[in-house]
């Protein structure tokens, strides 16, 4: 195969974006980024993989915005686009379960409602960090229920967690039949409920949410299956994309806590609008295999983080250096005025940030070929021409299920 021919095309595709997906914005990356993203990332891919993908390029990227879209009709899906690192991170000395399961149970309480009493599910946090992998139940649910044993493995409970518990999460109240636990609980049929007093999902899932999505996708290539290939391959991009953006690892998100209200837009949106499409180099070279996918995970996130106080002390020094009135101006947007940072002030910012923009997007676009390339060779590199046959027609892919109003309060917003 021609890398050079296919180098030529990512330059080329980037035109390709209609003027409407460029200049809209939303909340993580703008569409624009995100589609850009999927739609470079394509052109990463070996021989094996390219061809499937190139055919599918438009799908890839129409459909990269598509969990944004979901954020306000889905409980679970707004927490699963960042994480708050420095609500847990402190010091040098502090960090968090790689594992999902693990890290609910540490920062979370667990009940057994049964009979109007609440029941605490197990022993204490101690001897739950002492045996990890065993979670002791606590004595009166051992009274009161009279489970199968005395005891839930970590294994059983991740299982439970994502098959009975998400699927009901509810930051408002969440909780499941007692009967749906499985485990220990198989064989009750007394009635109660587990009530979950959820202390870590609210402060986000996201890299714990890419290593499932990651999972799915390698299950999906072993069953040969080109939807799902297809739809969480560009889903995959696009939580990728998130972990790419530092202010997606912080509770100052927004700069809502140092008076900056409206920098998270300003990075992610404004900044590629302008910028990305005329200015950006993104030659990124090959994807390659990824032998730890958690380990790489985690590592985009903490790059991620490093990059949070350079631009909320950057924006602030050039805010207090520049003119109130030459800031933020009014531009056109969608048949009204809407109030935007002044193109030469984003310059700035971009300047003075020294490519920090242009170099996460790359990144993002090179590990978003890494990660759709590993996944096809953990399942075995399945001959994805053979795919060809069964295509199933997706149907026109510039159409996605538009976002509802948002009615959720639990929604955080980025802008």
């Amino acid at each position: 195969m021609d890398r050079k021919r296919h180098l030529i095309a990512a330059v080329c595709t980037i035109a390709s974006i209609s003027p409407q997906a460029r200049f809209s914005c939303d909340a993580s990356w703008g569409f624009y980024a995100h589609r850009l993203i999927n739609r470079l990332a394509v052109f990463t891919l070996p021989e094996q993989m390219i061809e499937f993908y190139k055919v599918n390029i438009d799908y890839i990227t129409d459909h990269a915005v598509d969990p944004d879209k979901r954020r306000y009709a889905v409980k679970a899906e707004a927490m699963r686009h960042y994480i708050d690192l420095d609500q847990w991170i402190h010091s040098e000395n502090d960090d968090l379960p790689r594992d999902f399961a693990s890290a609910l149970l540490q920062r979370s309480k667990f009940y057994l409602s049964i009979d109007g009493e609440a029941l605490s599910l197990f022993r204490d946090s101690i001897q739950i960090a002492l045996d990890p992998d065993t979670l002791w139940l606590s004595d009166s649910v051992l009274l009161m229920v009279c489970p199968a044993r005395n005891y839930w493995t970590l294994k059983e409970f991740r299982i439970c967690l994502y098959e009975n518990l998400m699927p009901e999460y509810d930051p408002a109240s969440w909780s499941v039949p007692v009967t749906r636990l499985g485990g220990p609980f198989a064989s009750l049929t007394k009635h109660g409920v587990l009530v979950i007093d959820d202390r870590f999902c609210p402060h986000g899932i996201l890299p714990y949410h890419l290593e499932r999505c990651h999972r799915q996708l390698v299950h999906a290539f072993r069953a040969e299956d080109p939807v799902r290939i297809l739809r969480l391959s560009a889903e995959l991009g696009h939580y990728l994309g998130d972990a790419h953006v530092p202010l997606h690892t912080s509770k100052n998100y927004n700069g809502q806590l140092t008076g900056q209200d409206g920098i998270h837009a300003f990075w992610e949106s404004r900044i590629p609008e302008l910028f990305a499409a005329d200015s950006f180099d993104y030659f990124v070279g090959p994807a390659y295999f990824l032998d730890d996918i958690r380990a790489a995970i985690w590592k985009i996130i903490f790059e991620s983080h490093c990059g949070v106080e350079d631009i909320l002390q950057t924006e602030r020094t050039l805010r207090s250096v520049t003119p109130e009135d030459q800031q933020y101006c009014f531009e056109p947007r969608g048949g009204s005025l809407t109030m935007q940072a002044c193109r030469n002030y984003a310059a700035a910012f971009n300047a003075r940030l020294n490519g920090q923009v242009e170099q996460r997007m790359r990144s993002c676009i090179l590990a978003t070929g890494c990660f759709w390339m590993s996944a096809w060779v953990e399942a075995g590199q399945p001959d994805l021409l053979r795919l060809y046959d069964k295509k199933t027609s997706l149907g026109d892919t510039t159409k996605s299920t538009p976002p509802l109003a948002p009615s959720w309060q639990w929604l955080r917003q980025h802008e």
